[in-house]
């Protein structure tokens, strides 16, 4: 399967573009595409991306909590990334749903507004 044939790339490509996006003094550009690599490589990985969710997902709440107007796209890449998570990996693990992902549902909805 395709996905078993990327695995072990994405094992060693996503915790650097973690990284990247958690880093301040990295550029908001940069980490927004760094998010659109995450997303491809959620997409591409499904089910094998599960257990790299778990620590991106925190990091992604963190960024959508962000108040400043100026993160306003680095926040939607942000909602995006959780958004190929859930439509990829999720299904496998039900506990990334629960634990993770609905808790950011809220402050998902009041970034919004």
């Amino acid at each position: 399967m395709e996905e078993d044939t990327i695995a072990p790339y994405i094992e060693q490509l996503v915790p650097k573009l973690i990284r990247v996006v958690d880093k301040n003094e990295i550029t908001i550009r940069a980490k927004i595409h760094a998010l659109l690599a995450i997303s491809s490589c959620a997409s591409v990985s499904r089910t094998k991306f599960a257990d790299l969710s778990r620590e991106l997902i925190p990091l992604l709440g963190h960024l959508i909590e962000i108040k400043d107007d100026q993160y306003i796209d680095l926040k939607s890449h942000s909602i995006q990334c959780i958004a190929s998570i859930l439509g990829n990996c999720v299904k496998a693990n039900k506990d990334i749903f629960e634990n993770q992902i609905t808790p950011l549902i809220k402050p998902i909805y009041e970034s919004l507004k």
